[in-house]
């Protein structure tokens, strides 16, 4: 951008820079992984971890892949 902050620049000072429906968006960090963070609310269950089911599943293929028990 002439005279103005490039993508990089915006990214070093902790911006989210992109174009949306052609509209220039500009978002700090936190306020993007929160916007995330409240998209993906809608698939948590109460008492279920998913990085546990994810580590067990690792565990599983691991096991698996070295043919242990």
């Amino acid at each position: 951008m002439a005279g103005g902050v490039t993508r990089e620049e915006g990214e070093k000072l902790g911006l989210l820079i992109r174009v949306e429906d052609g509209t220039i968006r500009i978002q700090t960090r936190e306020a993007a992984i929160a916007e995330v963070q409240q998209r993906l609310r809608k698939y948590k269950r109460r008492g279920r971890s998913i990085v546990d089911e994810f580590s067990a599943e690792r565990l599983q293929e691991a096991r698996r892949e070295w043919g242990k028990p």
